[in-house]
């Protein structure tokens, strides 16, 4: 299977996941992180594993657009606790933003503590313990 069929199909199973969760419902700004979250590592692992291809950059760009196209596809309207229903439609346009710089340091953690995982050895280095 190509890697981008593999990406494909990972993704849409992922998304369809996260949809019937959401059900187009208004969801709140932490329960979109968490979903977020929760399949930051998904893509992370597909991609370090099947995109052996593409370089670092590549694969962190790749890994951005998959997220940002799951955003898109699941969440139509993520809620703010606390500021009034009037407000809400102007601050769509910034949850995504600020979503998405979250994922971009969710996904450097992510790859980071898989690399630790499979080199314990590395772990030991960069915690200063000989």
């Amino acid at each position: 299977m190509q890697l981008k069929n593999l990406v494909q199909e990972k993704t849409t199973l992922l998304i369809n996941q996260a949809k019937t969760i959401v059900k187009n419902n208004p969801v709140s700004l932490t329960d979109a992180w968490k979903i977020l979250d929760n399949n930051i590592s998904d893509v992370v692992i597909v991609l370090q594993y099947f995109a052996y291809d593409l370089s670092k950059p590549e694969k962190k760009a790749k890994a951005m657009e998959i997220m940002s196209n799951f955003y898109d596809s699941v969440f139509t309207v993520v809620d703010f606790p606390f500021i009034p229903k009037i407000l809400q439609p102007v601050m769509q346009k910034y949850v995504k933003l600020i979503l998405m710089a979250l994922v971009d340091a969710a996904i450097d953690s992510s790859v980071r503590d898989m690399h630790r995982k499979l080199n314990p050895e590395l772990m030991i280095v960069q915690s200063g313990v000989n």
